[in-house]
């Protein structure tokens, strides 16, 4: 219900898609996505992806080695974009970052995905950062980086 309200017309179980695709090529269902994943997720995924469709990898929290074979590239024309947190310069950065907090203080103030610290976690980091891959924590968490 939480997911259908933030506007999901359809939930689909990390269970369905999180293994290795049994296939080179599924049924495609899907024309864009973002996936924070990685691994077999992503594999799975790109089997799946609609032709001339594209997939973000944006995470690898299921891991950095993706298992799969090029013909979602080359029958399907699927685009694998990928993002760059480590080697992007500041001055790329700060623009990014501040859109996105300006975004975050009109919008979504009352928003139940969003939850703001003043400062670095309390508690254990390490702990509190593994919430949401267990399912536990579906907000957003704004961190000041700057007191980190």
């Amino acid at each position: 219900a939480y997911l259908k309200q933030l506007g999901a017309s359809v939930l689909i179980d990390r269970a369905e898609i999180g293994e290795a695709p049994s296939r080179p090529l599924g049924k495609e269902r899907f024309q864009a996505v973002i996936d924070n994943v990685g691994g077999d997720t992503l594999a799975n995924v790109l089997t799946q992806v609609k032709y001339g469709g594209s997939v973000a990898a944006v995470g690898l929290a299921g891991g950095n080695v993706v298992s799969t074979t090029v013909l979602p590239f080359l029958l399907r024309g699927v685009n694998l974009l990928g993002i760059d947190s480590v080697v992007c310069p500041t001055a790329r950065r700060n623009p990014v970052w501040s859109r996105i907090a300006q975004g975050q203080t009109r919008r979504h103030q009352s928003s139940p995905c969003v939850r703001r610290t003043s400062g670095a976690w309390q508690g254990d980091p390490e702990r509190r950062g593994a919430r949401p891959c267990r399912g536990r924590d579906r907000r957003r968490l704004t961190v000041r980086h700057d007191l980190i």
